[in-house]
């Protein structure tokens, strides 16, 4: 599962993902609350997916989550948005 950050895009530009970054067989639903649920083929699609972030759609942060058993589709989860930053030339001890 997942969301996208700012407004919700198509399924299309988002079914692209699939085939074209993660080159995984899986399928998509958009929730109504927007969540995006997909389905993997195997757990090690799944599990390659998560692991290898970030992903943008259109310049847009594609934010993806394992599912756990219980999950409320609320949007409260959808406020916070993991940050990458690189530092250049950091010293070791820092």
């Amino acid at each position: 599962m997942g969301y996208v950050v700012g407004k919700s895009l198509g399924l299309k530009a988002l079914s692209n993902i699939i085939s074209s970054t993660w080159r995984c067989e899986a399928s998509l639903a958009i929730h109504k609350s927007g969540w995006l649920v997909y389905r993997f083929k195997t757990v090690d699609d799944k599990l390659t997916v998560l692991a290898n972030g970030p992903y943008l759609v259109y310049g847009r942060p594609l934010i993806p989550k394992a599912m756990p058993k219980y999950f409320d589709f609320g949007t409260d989860e959808m406020s916070c948005v993991p940050v990458w930053v690189k530092f250049p030339n950091l010293p070791l001890k820092c």
